[in-house]
């Protein structure tokens, strides 16, 4: 049965609704954004599935991901039609999964919204890259979302314990899930994890076995698949738009694209989040400012030399913290340069308003 509870509405949310009611249109009703196919939208609500197009207001700030809607959104819309409706409105996110648009511009690219869960999806093959896990944690725990690493195809694998017990040196205290789809093994521990209400996401490469476990969740081949490639253990893409879908038991999943890269496009907590056991360490360095290299009384480094910590994880945290503090210069030319053109078309328009009252 399809209700607003089951799809994650609350008693917040229905508040922030009639504040909009008020501002706007007491016929407006809630629905959940559940594809996005560029300005065209696919939102489920009370009312069942429409396809949805955005008002004026939101449409004039569709470079501005902040404002414009994303997959997991909830929206206010008015029904225009049996099968149409128009966004009016989209309520507050409580929690996001974002990156630095791939290509040279600085953008954010929202890969999910109101997320409890992150499932982050490697198979137990090549594609299987410590570095690219502490990346995907950082991220989700920035967005205010729970990581799960979940590790696809164990019966590609002889022996998945050394496996799991490498992927534990940096998940620390984040739940490890290992599935098989084709047997079944792993995922009722996965959909336990969803319950009534709650959201979660699939992320990681091509071909790791994301939407094979979506379609396992579900029960039916909903979601196309592909298998990796074998010659290289390379991905290929099946899902060409992030979906959301309600789960038999009353959860809700998105599936999403294959991603080559995932830079992170911010990060105030989240390497600290995903290093605590660095962060805990450098609190005990001899000197506050200890860049964790040549310092004497290092407790960072002295944890490497005594087998504790590995090198290469520090050198995570800190390539990661250099990211982070680039993107953060990034935006904030970006910003200065929109603002700049902003009043450029500003003071053009004013110039034009004053010339014509002149005549």
């Amino acid at each position: 049965m399809n209700t607003l509870f089951n799809l994650g509405w609350t008693e917040t949310l229905q508040q922030q609704l009639e504040a909009v009611r008020q501002s706007h249109d007491d016929d407006l009703v809630a629905a959940r954004v559940a594809a996005d196919h560029g300005m065209q939208y696919e939102i489920v609500g009370l009312e069942g599935t429409r396809r949805a197009q955005v008002s004026g207001r939101l449409r004039h700030d569709s470079n501005n991901p902040e404002a414009t809607p994303a997959v997991g959104d909830w929206v206010c819309v008015r029904l225009i039609d049996e099968g149409h409706a128009l966004i009016i409105d989209t309520l507050p996110r409580r929690s996001r999964l974002v990156r630095q648009a791939s290509g040279k511009r600085t953008a954010m690219q929202i890969v999910g919204t109101n997320l409890d869960v992150v499932f982050v999806v490697s198979s137990l093959n090549l594609d299987l890259n410590l570095r690219r896990l502490e990346r995907y944690m950082t991220a989700v725990f920035e967005g205010g979302a729970t990581p799960v690493i979940v590790l696809t195809k164990a019966d590609l694998v002889e022996d998945v314990a050394p496996i799991r017990s490498e992927v534990e040196t940096v998940a620390k205290d984040v739940a490890i899930v290992v599935t098989d789809a084709k047997s079944g093994a792993g995922i009722e521990q996965v959909t336990a994890f969803l319950k009534p209400g709650m959201t979660g996401a699939f992320v990681g490469s091509s071909g790791v076995g994301k939407s094979t476990l979506v379609n396992a969740m579900m029960g039916q081949p909903i979601q196309a698949v592909a298998e990796i490639r074998e010659h290289d253990d390379r991905g290929r893409h099946t899902t060409t738009h992030r979906q959301m879908l309600m789960l038999p038991g009353g959860g809700v999943v998105i599936d999403t694209p294959g991603m080559r890269e995932f830079q992170i496009w911010e990060s105030t907590e989240g390497i600290g989040d995903a290093f605590e056991d660095i962060e805990a360490l450098a609190g005990a360095c001899g000197f506050r400012d200890c860049e964790h290299g040549l310092e004497p009384g290092c407790a960072v480094q002295g944890a490497i030399l005594a087998g504790q910590l590995d090198a290469e994880r520090l050198a995570s945290y800190e390539k990661l913290g250099r990211e982070a503090d680039f993107q953060k210069r990034r935006q904030d030319v970006a910003t200065a340069l929109a603002q700049k053109q902003e009043n450029k078309r500003i003071s053009k328009h004013i110039r034009r308003h004053t010339k014509n009252r002149g005549r």
